[in-house]
């Protein structure tokens, strides 16, 4: 004789499910968010391969932070299957939180425009740095006395527009210079710490690992939680600097990398 499930029977596999799935829904969230942070890493991986290939093919000097997306100009014909401007080149597979915040920068080169978010810093060269009265370029060559320990210094990083800002290229800012009291900010500018409170990076000897900010941050890494203020970035500073400067060069305060 065929004997049928009963409604409490029923109600009760259907409550084991449920159980099991809101036990199973944090692992494979953290899951989702390891596999987009590897991905990341791999991205910032090719990132820094190619921009050792480009400096050994330019004389030891590194890569031009205002064109290294463009295919005749930049560093990406030494990264395969990239032989034309591609957003996918461009960005994070982890942006999505900086995407609906408004915060991809945008990035335009014969017509077609393309989203950021990963950004080079002052450890590149910059060939229309902003100075008073209008800009200058900045060659920054690996010989030079500010790149004597290139495993400290990020080169390419996780970034963001910050709100009202205008970005021509993936380009970080660092100007101010110092862990000083004037240089407390109460925003992250163009650093996204995306990935739990840290960025990836690759660093100017190849290898890729991650800054770490000791501060409380919101809304996925990309702002200061309300009422903190952490020391910018300045370009005298590792992990994000030095450009120039003569040495010693001390770590940032409120920073850690490997």
């Amino acid at each position: 004789m065929h004997k049928s499930f009963t409604l409490i029977e029923l109600l009760v596999v259907i409550a084991i499910i449920a159980i099991l799935a809101a036990m199973l829904m944090p692992a494979l969230f953290k899951a989702r968010v390891k596999a987009t942070e590897i991905s990341c890493k791999s991205l910032m991986k090719q990132y820094g391969i190619a921009s050792m290939l480009y400096t050994s093919d330019s004389d030891g000097f590194f890569p031009d932070v205002r064109t290294c997306l463009l295919p005749d100009k930049g560093f990406t014909s030494y990264i395969d299957g990239y032989t034309t401007l591609s957003e996918k080149l461009a960005r994070c597979p982890n942006d999505g939180g900086t995407d609906s915040l408004g915060r991809t920068g945008k990035f335009t080169y014969d017509g077609k425009t393309i989203k950021v978010t990963i950004g080079g810093t002052v450890n590149l060269s910059d060939s229309a740095s902003p100075i008073t009265g209008g800009t200058a370029s900045f060659w920054q060559h690996q010989s030079a006395v500010v790149n004597q320990e290139p495993s400290r210094r990020v080169q390419w990083t996780d970034y963001q527009k910050p709100d009202g800002g205008e970005i021509n290229g993936p380009i970080i800012s660092t100007a101010k210079a110092g862990n000083q009291s004037y240089n407390l900010q109460n925003t992250l500018k163009e650093f996204a710490f995306r990935h739990d409170g840290k960025v990836n990076a690759a660093y100017a000897d190849g290898h890729v690992g991650h800054v770490k900010i000791h501060v409380a941050v919101t809304n996925g890494g990309h702002d200061l939680a309300d009422g903190v203020q952490w020391y910018f970035p300045g370009n005298t500073k590792y992990p994000f600097g030095p450009r120039q400067g003569n040495p010693p060069f001390a770590d940032n305060f409120g920073l850690s990398y490997q």
